[in-house]
């Protein structure tokens, strides 16, 4: 494999005048007096140490172990300038993973989780790699009950579910084959057609977008879900009442009914399938005990059951298959 790393000073493009190019500014984070090398991404450089580099990364290490100091090279300070092809931004997040290594932004935005996939593999820094797919597999869990408590209730700080990170983190884990939190990502996207189909604005003005074959399998994987749901999670609503009902009967019929219009009502909720049940029951609820607690007991084993088939419907036959 070629290594990723360069000391040659990038050329100038055949249409770039000296007065296209940025001036070059100095971090103001990772400016070290004695380091020994300069990174630079973009027009930003990051003075730091050899040694650092090479404990965590073989790809550094080997490069400054194979390496000598050519007559006429790009220095700063007597340092050897590295250009890397990464944007300043990620480089600043590789270097404050390694030193700062507690020290991350919560919630984690796409482009720090992006950065420390990509660079965490690329110079194989394995506690990099490992933090941003802990962060994911928190975010994505492939457990009903952790994904209600995160995702359904919004009690997780670990991201932000806004649907174009969303998109952009489904981009992501095809990428980089981290195939276990996509069953978790595609069923969050689904619940919003438009964004499926058009994708999502981002902060900036750009759009994420999913790719045709993505749209397909997550539009198909949609479209049986919603037939699946009559009859399995709803279909406590097929029944008029308890066999045990305490009544008045019409109460707990009507009860019944409104939970799921409420459940079914807009665009995103159409599949709140996996939505704790107690959040669509409305204060003042005049169904009977016995009425509620058996629509509880079939919402919750039908959830259950279709949370374990979830991966099947977007491609994979099992979570362990995803997970592999």
């Amino acid at each position: 494999m070629a290594n990723p790393i360069s000391r040659k000073r990038p050329r100038m493009d055949e249409t770039q005048t000296i007065n296209d190019v940025k001036a070059v500014r100095r971090s103001i984070t990772f400016w070290f007096s004695d380091g020994s090398v300069v990174l630079q991404g973009e027009d930003t450089q990051f003075r730091v140490h050899k040694s650092m580099l090479a404990l965590h990364s073989v790809v550094f290490r080997d490069t400054f172990q194979v390496s000598q100091p050519a007559s006429g090279e790009e220095s700063v300070e007597g340092c050897p300038v590295v250009h890397l092809t990464e944007t300043a931004e990620d480089v600043e997040y590789m270097l404050s993973a390694l030193y700062e290594r507690k020290k991350r932004p919560q919630p984690a935005p796409f482009s720090f989780l992006s950065a420390m996939l990509r660079l965490g593999r690329k110079y194989d820094i394995q506690h990099i790699l490992d933090e941003a797919v802990e962060i994911l597999d928190l975010a994505f869990p492939s457990s009903l009950a952790e994904y209600q408590r995160v995702v359904e209730t919004k009690n997780g700080d670990v991201i932000e579910y806004s649907l174009d990170m969303m998109i952009d983190l489904a981009n992501l884990a095809l990428d980089m084959s981290r195939h276990s939190i996509l069953p978790t990502i595609y069923f969050i996207i689904c619940r919003d057609f438009d964004a499926v189909l058009k994708g999502a604005q981002r902060a900036n003005g750009t759009t994420a977008k999913l790719d045709e074959n993505t749209k397909d399998v997550i539009i198909w994987g949609r479209e049986e879900l919603l037939k699946k749901l009559p009859t399995s999670i709803f279909s406590w609503v097929k029944r008029t009442s308890s066999p045990g009902c305490f009544g008045p009967r019409k109460n707990c019929v009507a009860t019944l009914h409104e939970i799921m219009e409420k459940m079914w009502t807009g665009q995103s909720r159409q599949l709140a399938c996996f939505a704790p049940i107690d959040d669509f029951i409305p204060s003042g609820c005049r169904a009977c005990s016995q009425c509620l607690q058996e629509m509880r007991a079939i919402h919750t084993d039908q959830q259950k059951e279709l949370w374990i088939e979830l991966p099947k419907y977007f491609g994979w036959e099992s979570w362990e298959e995803a997970r592999s």
